[in-house]
């Protein structure tokens, strides 16, 4: 595998008490063929001398505040390497995350990207559940049943030709943009699962208000109605009911920690929304409801 080269994109905006694990997390990496790109979305808390502090060992990139997709489609364009790994600036990854993606790709040349399980963290490193598709969303994803994100966006690295044939990352949506790209290379492309950890997903205040939730409910809406005429990915109404419950169950963990009230009141709009889905959803809402008495 030492004619294959990774090019990691981080794009970030002011998250510098974020950025040094992430990157960290890039250069602890068992795969070391690779180049670390940060593309800085116009930040003013230091990420510029921070990233600086590594001396050479990472591309940096600077641009106007533009958004998460600008900034992930700069360091595509700007990438040299055969696949493109994303890494969100407030996640980190295990060791083996790169090797074992790569060898996934290696087994599957065919395939336009691989995915991971990860674990939902706060900002102590407190960890929650794993998050890992189960088989019926498995076979609905090869299905192209794509009623919901199947995959975090740290967790995902995508063969770079990929983009020549779908496109770049959707610079309009703020919120939704990687479920979009990723409903795109599906539509071409056969994909891989990882159902481990290999990655932590952080969870904190800032990620989430009630400004952007309101945003990121416009958002999600139209994703469904740009691909509502692609087969049956958002017709089928219990692929719809399934949908609206996957973004309250999404909600919910965006406000863990943050807004009790918001995030019973989600988990039990996912739960009525579509009640057989994701049983574990009933034993987290009982745990919550005790912990608030």
């Amino acid at each position: 595998m030492t004619d294959i080269k990774i090019s990691v994109v981080i794009p970030t905006y002011n998250r510098v008490d974020f950025l040094r694990e992430a990157i960290e997390s890039v250069l602890a990496q068992t795969f070391k063929d690779i180049e670390l790109i940060v593309v800085d979305d116009g930040s003013s808390d230091g990420t510029q001398e921070l990233v600086a502090s590594y001396k050479g060992m990472i591309r940096y990139i600077r641009q106007q505040n533009s958004g998460p997709s600008a900034a992930r489609n700069n360091g595509i364009k700007n990438a040299i390497g055969r696949y493109i790994a994303f890494l969100d600036s407030d996640d980190i990854w295990l060791p083996e995350m790169l090797s074992k993606q790569v060898s996934m790709f290696t087994e599957n040349p065919t395939a336009g990207l691989v995915a991971t399980g990860y674990r939902l963290i706060n900002t102590v490193h407190e960890l929650a559940e794993p998050v890992i598709m189960n088989k019926d969303e498995l076979a609905d994803a090869r299905n192209g049943n794509l009623y919901m994100n199947f995959f975090a966006t740290s967790s995902v690295m995508v063969n770079k030709v990929c983009f020549d044939k779908v496109g770049m990352f959707n610079e309009t949506l703020n919120f939704a943009e990687d479920w979009d790209m990723w409903i795109r290379i599906l539509q071409r492309y056969s994909f891989v699962y990882l159902p481990e950890v290999l990655m932590h997903y952080r969870v904190h205040a800032a990620k989430i208000s009630a400004t952007s939730l309101q945003e990121n409910i416009k958002s999600w809406q139209r994703v469904i109605k740009m691909h509502s005429s692609n087969g049956n990915i958002f017709n089928d109404s219990i692929l719809k009911r399934k949908r609206i419950s996957w973004l309250y169950l999404n909600q919910a963990w965006a406000q863990r920690g943050h807004d009790l009230s918001l995030e019973k009141t989600f988990m039990l709009e996912s739960i009525l929304a579509w009640p057989l889905w994701f049983p574990g959803r009933y034993s987290y809402f009982i745990k919550r409801m005790i912990k608030a008495v």
